[in-house]
């Protein structure tokens, strides 16, 4: 083949980036080759067809989704494959789509959250509109005396709730309170008086209350916003807008049918439809759940998760029967309702330590229950599965008002002239996406999305060469080294000889128990089953602890084992010290444990040497039984993957080691400029990969 010769230039995106410095968020193209080398043996298609055929997306790879992005240039925006939310204006789908046809946008909703604006006129905002009935609340108390519209203290029938030995305050200053149709915003709080100040009509107007009214504090974790209750527990209500009772849920619903209906959308994001209720316990502002508007604090929140869940498949059922078959739903860390459902958004991963938030780890994220490939391989077609990686990981402090919001907004530092984007862990994301086939978006941040700033990477479209480089897969994703990083086993656990060496601990101060016993295993006579008791909602207050581990410092382990609960356990892994001071030396990331026996993989570094160190299950975040078996800790990872497509490779190392992967023969490196050194447009035949990283390389014609 006869390489085409250019002389190096560089050439500048188009100028609509505006303020954005373009040669930081979108990158300057290098066009350069040298005399006598091959030809690439693919070249995308200039005229691409349509994003979706015979009900299966097409598009070649890799695809890219922009989040959220409010105020950016058109052209910029109809760059990407697709699109979610952010819809400012009317029309301003449509231009999208005039620029590019096959586009696939989607408009954006709340499955369990509300905004509200304590400055807007009252009946302004969908907020004014909801009536008490639909709002989550902590565990609240009664009013003790009447109190009319003026009224700023009012006096409450008890300020803590207790359940088996667990306590809970009612109220703290800086709560949103429910009462009636009403919220007021506590001030202060006087525990021996049993009397709140409060500012009345935070909100919702301010009205009479005869004694015996209920007050609850409202359940948030984003600011400005309020948690609503889409359990089946919740009572039925009437929105101002409707003619009838109804569930949240039901309502809901209605409202993204009509948001779908109001362009030209090709479905609908389905933000905040939790998996859990359960684990808003861990928001410090959240003290307990009251689903069902009881005044009862709970000791065992499996109840309440079931209903959760079924709460939100009514949302989700109610939604496809009013759509249709036709329009793309997709959820984010939602419930693998995979007949009702056509993707899901993995946000905030990988994050720079390869976890999410929450700490799941990156092989429970891509092949776990519920993961990246469980929603590729089993959701309905079309299927729409979006990974998103921040550059900025941090979470707003759940405050009512949205000052702390705005105050991280304003210091968010990508506009700045010398900003330059973590491009290892952009690279790590993207190649983590083309493992399968998602699609791909780099972040600022989880309260900035695209608006804020919006990124381009030499990545996305080989340097300027054109989008879709990659063509199509030619197969799926594989491990080049075939375990050869897995480095030897420290502990092996089948329990067929029983559960000796493996102790268990719990807080009996606070309420805690667990116990321990040998029972059927999921291939054999022997299984570890572990009985927690008392209170929920802590991990660590109930563990159970293996035999001691001789681990090395800065070292890298991996878990795997087969568990099964007799409800949603969510299970917590640490690698910690034998004796006081009982410090963790490595988090190892969560489980989530279903009813059926499922197999699970988590990986962490050690921070320090420890000769006798324990593996750690934290497990006292729900009350009932828990069976673990055939479990390994090993020393290393053997994720390192491999991908190829029509127009080049894709590999990716998830580990913790630095490895080195032979290709077999002879490929290009991009040529790019915003990471040379990676990018160097060098024809190589293996590829040093530092851990978790990954890379794209380009398939030559000889």
């Amino acid at each position: 083949m006869t390489a085409t010769c250019r002389s190096p230039h560089v050439v500048p995106r188009p100028a609509s980036i505006g303020a954005i410095t373009a040669s930081v968020i979108v990158g300057l193209v290098t066009l350069s080759s040298c005399s006598g080398e091959p030809d690439l043996a693919f070249t995308p298609d200039a005229s691409p067809g349509p994003a979706i055929v015979d009900g299966h997306i097409v598009l070649d790879f890799p695809r890219l989704l922009a989040s959220i992005p409010w105020g950016q240039p058109t052209d910029d925006i109809a760059r990407f494959d697709a699109v979610q939310g952010g819809w400012s204006y009317p029309g301003a789908v449509d231009e999208v789509k005039a620029v590019n046809p096959h586009i696939l946008i989607f408009e954006a909703t709340s499955g369990c959250e509300i905004e509200f604006d304590p400055d807007a006129p009252y009946g302004s905002a969908p907020v004014h509109q909801i009536p008490p009935e639909w709002f989550l609340t902590q565990v609240g108390s009664t009013l003790a005396e009447p109190v009319d519209a003026t009224t700023t203290t009012f006096v409450v029938e008890k300020m803590t709730a207790t359940a088996d030995g667990q306590t809970v305050q009612l109220f703290a200053p800086g709560d949103a309170i429910l009462i009636d149709t009403e919220t007021a915003l506590v001030l202060t709080v006087d525990e021996d008086a049993k009397s709140l100040t409060v500012q009345r009509g935070y909100v919702r107007p301010a009205s009479d209350h005869p004694a015996g009214t209920r007050v609850a504090a409202h359940v948030h974790s984003w600011p400005g916003s309020w948690t609503m209750n889409i359990s089946t527990l919740a009572p039925l209500g009437q929105a101002t807008t409707s003619t009838e009772d109804e569930s949240y849920a039901e309502y809901n619903a209605r409202v993204g049918i009509a948001l779908v209906g109001s362009g030209s959308f090709d479905g609908l994001f389905l933000d905040r439809t939790d998996a859990s209720v359960a684990f808003m316990l861990n928001f410090p502002n959240i003290r307990s759940l009251d689903l069902d508007q009881s005044n009862t604090l709970v000791t065992d929140y499996a109840a309440y998760e079931e209903a959760w869940g079924e709460g939100i498949r009514v949302y989700e059922t109610a939604l496809r029967e009013g759509l249709g078959d036709d329009v793309i739903l997709y959820v984010n860390r939602g419930m693998a309702n995979l007949d009702l459902l056509n993707g899901h958004h993995h946000e905030a991963f990988p994050m720079a330590d390869g976890t999410t938030y929450g700490g799941t780890t990156w092989p429970q994220v891509m092949f776990g229950d519920g993961g990246y490939f469980t929603w590729l391989n089993g959701a309905r077609e079309p299927r729409f599965v979006v990974i998103q990686t921040y550059a900025d990981e941090s979470i707003p402090p759940p405050a009512l008002d949205t000052g702390g919001l705005e105050t991280m907004q304003a210091a968010s530092d990508c506009l700045d002239p010398g900003y330059e984007p973590d491009y290892r862990l952009m690279r790590f994301g993207l190649t983590t996406t083309l493992l399968g086939d998602g699609f791909f978006t780099f972040d600022w941040s989880t309260y900035a999305q695209s608006w804020r700033c919006m990124f381009w990477f030499d990545e996305y479209d080989n340097a300027g060469a054109g989008r879709g480089y990659l063509g199509q897969p030619l197969g799926d994703a594989f491990q080049p080294l075939a375990d050869t990083e897995r480095r030897g086993a420290l502990l092996v656990e089948d329990f067929e000889d029983g559960i000796a060496g493996w102790g268990a601990w719990a807080d009996t101060a606070e309420g805690y128990g667990v116990a321990t016993a040998v029972d059927t295993g999921v291939s054999g006579a022997g299984s570890l089953r572990v009985d927690t008791t008392g209170w929920g909602g802590v991990n660590w207050r109930s563990a159970v602890s293996s035999p001691t581990v001789d681990v090395s410092g800065d070292t890298q382990y991996t878990v795997e084992l087969w568990a099964k609960a007799d409800a949603p356990h969510r299970v917590q892994l640490v690698i910690q010290q034998s004796e006081a001071p009982w410090g963790e030396n490595a988090s190892l990331g969560w489980i989530d444990v279903s009813e059926t026996w499922s197999r699970h993989e988590v990986t962490g570094t050690t921070a320090f040497a420890d000769p006798t160190a324990n593996l750690t299950l934290r497990v006292g975040g729900v009350e009932g039984s828990l069976w673990l078996d055939d479990l390994t800790l090993a020393e290393g990872s053997d994720h390192v993957w491999r991908r190829d497509f029509e127009g080049g490779v894709v590999l990716v190392n998830a580990t913790g080691d630095e490895v080195t992967i032979p290709l077999g023969e002879r490929f290009r490196k991009i040529e790019g400029s915003q990471d040379p050194e990676v990018n160097d447009g060098s024809i190589v035949t293996e590829v040093t990969l530092g851990p978790l990283d990954g890379i794209i390389l380009l398939r030559l014609s000889d």
